[in-house]
């Protein structure tokens, strides 16, 4: 999962606060449940240092808004206020409250683990329904594309004047894909959404992958039902969609796992163990962080008031220049480094990759200094050390 949604946070100097929090209201009791979980959050976000201010900031969302999502991550600061506000899919597990150096955003990316982003672009002569879908925290974004050509039927009277307007109706047909082209093109270019699934009429879904530009054509799959025109089944249409969805995913899983076995066995562009991805993650290096999800973990590290300032010892992040180095969770310090080196996060089961510390990474680039461990030559290796994982 990429982070790059959230990297404004690294616009604004903390502390931050972090509040998860089950928002869900299911009968008329529901806002005064709201309420009473904020309350506890609240107090234990002030016995952890934070402003009155900021949480009366975070209070205005929670309890003062009106009915909506089941849970929210929201980050906030004393001087900036609202920073991040994530609507969750499902309500958390459990409330959290903390004020530290780095805002907490692994509940945000557990929540939308296995999320897809994609545009599906339901198109017929016309135009286009376009809508934006799985973007973290963001409801379905909804765009309606008409075009200005309007010579739409092909008309059966024969003579001259039948291939003039066959002709008429298919140069119309063809702008208009054009038209929906191009706003797919924009839409892809500010969101970057994983996949575009386009539905519709043959002939007209022809016309609108030959004028969709290179970037977006990469990711494109054409969906054999659905569009626009009345009586087309909803169902069958969304059958379809977690089809390809379902196939990307695993896909997309099954490559991922690939270049990380591919750079490890080659020693090269994939490190496993705490302390080689934090090496990797300070340098840039890392492309794709893999954390198996176990959050009984007991990892910490030692981070500065950088995010890239962060290690397994206290004396290195001084060195590195921070002037009180904090002891926080593994995880927190990581997802922060993540989101400050444009490093995406993948959370894996526990038996699906053997990682040591269970954490690895795959690099974008390796050279002479890059950690490298000794070829295994015993059973068991890439295990977790001790048995613990860094969540």
């Amino acid at each position: 999962m990429k982070l790059n949604h959230w990297h404004g946070l690294l616009d604004h100097g903390g502390p931050y606060a972090t509040v998860v929090l089950d928002t869900s209201r299911r009968d008329p009791a529901g806002a005064a449940e709201v309420a009473t979980r904020w309350e506890n959050a609240r107090r234990e976000l002030i016995g952890e240092g934070a402003p009155e201010a900021v949480a009366d900031a975070i209070a205005a969302v929670v309890v003062d808004a009106e009915p909506g999502p089941d849970g929210r991550l929201l980050v906030a600061t004393e001087k900036d206020g609202v920073l991040l506000d994530v609507t969750l899919p499902h309500p958390p597990e459990t409330t959290l409250a903390s004020w530290g150096v780095a805002p907490v955003l692994l509940p945000g990316v557990r929540a939308y683990h296995g999320v897809t982003s994609y545009l599906l672009v339901r198109i017929d002569r016309a135009g286009a329904d376009i809508e934006l879908h799985g973007q973290p925290g963001e409801p379905v974004r909804t765009v309606e594309v008409e075009g200005d050509h309007d010579e739409l039927r092909k008309v059966s009277s024969g003579g001259s004047s039948h291939l003039r307007y066959q002709h008429r109706a298919e140069d119309s047909w063809e702008r208009n894909a054009t038209e929906v082209a191009a706003t797919v093109d924009r839409l892809f270019r500010g969101r970057r959404p994983e996949l575009v699934l386009v539905a519709g009429e043959d002939h007209v879904v022809t016309h609108f992958l030959n004028h969709l530009g290179a970037a977006a054509s990469k990711v494109t799959r054409r969906l054999g039902t659905g569009g626009r025109a009345e009586g087309t089944s909803a169902g069958a249409l969304g059958e379809a969609v977690e089809a390809v969805l379902t196939e990307h995913r695993a896909q997309a899983q099954k490559e991922l796992s690939d270049r990380f076995s591919l750079g490890e066995g080659r020693q090269d562009t994939a490190v496993s163990g705490l302390e080689d991805v934090v090496d990797v993650l300070r340098r840039g290096q890392a492309d794709e962080i893999l954390l198996q999800d176990q959050p009984s973990s007991t990892f910490h590290l030692w981070v500065g008031d950088e995010p890239l300032q962060l290690a397994t010892r206290e004396e290195d992040v001084r060195a590195m220049g921070a002037q009180q180095p904090t002891r926080v969770r593994a995880d927190l310090a990581l997802t922060w480094a993540a989101l400050a080196s444009d490093a995406g996060i993948t959370l894996l089961d526990e038996d699906s990759l053997r990682l040591n510390d269970g954490i690895g990474a795959v690099l974008r680039w390796s050279d002479a200094s890059t950690p490298r461990e000794a070829v295994p030559s015993m059973p068991g290796h890439g295990e977790s050390r001790g048995g613990d994982s860094v969540r």
